[in-house]
């Protein structure tokens, strides 16, 4: 997917308010600038194209990063339950092996964002089969 006109005017122009920089207009052909407000010259169509694409990907990396800070957040629970029955000496409701895959599992999480497949979802690092079943329904 390709980002929009305006997410690409805002990569190019950070710091100005899009609200009053220029108006964006659609006639059923596209979007394209109705009106620049900037003392710069509007960007041309490969620019806009480049940086439409640039944003894109940063949409990209951005939710990837999130999906992997929320696996990590949803699988913290089960490492400290397990350190916590281990220092109390209680029966661990993981075993020794589930406990490896799961800090293997969170690992490759935290190494994903430097992996050369990132950000392509489809080459994720793969939760233990057993982990679904530990999970609440999502809603």
């Amino acid at each position: 997917m390709v980002a929009s006109l305006h997410d690409a005017l805002v990569s190019l122009f950070p710091s100005v308010d899009p609200a009053i920089s220029w108006v964006l207009r659609n006639d059923g052909d596209g979007d394209y600038i109705a009106q620049w407000n900037l003392d710069s010259k509007a960007p041309g169509t490969e620019v806009l194209a480049a940086a439409a694409v640039a944003a894109s990907g940063l949409a990209a990396i951005a939710a990837e990063r999130a999906w992997r800070d929320a696996e990590l957040g949803e699988t913290e629970w089960q490492v400290a339950r397990h350190r916590d029955e281990l220092d109390a000496g209680t029966t661990t409701t993981l075993s020794a092996d589930q406990f490896a895959e799961l800090l293997a599992y969170r690992q490759a999480l935290r190494h994903w964002p430097a992996a050369k497949a990132f950000p392509d979802g489809t080459s994720r690092p793969v939760a233990p089969t057993w982990l679904a079943a530990t999970r609440p329904p999502r809603a």
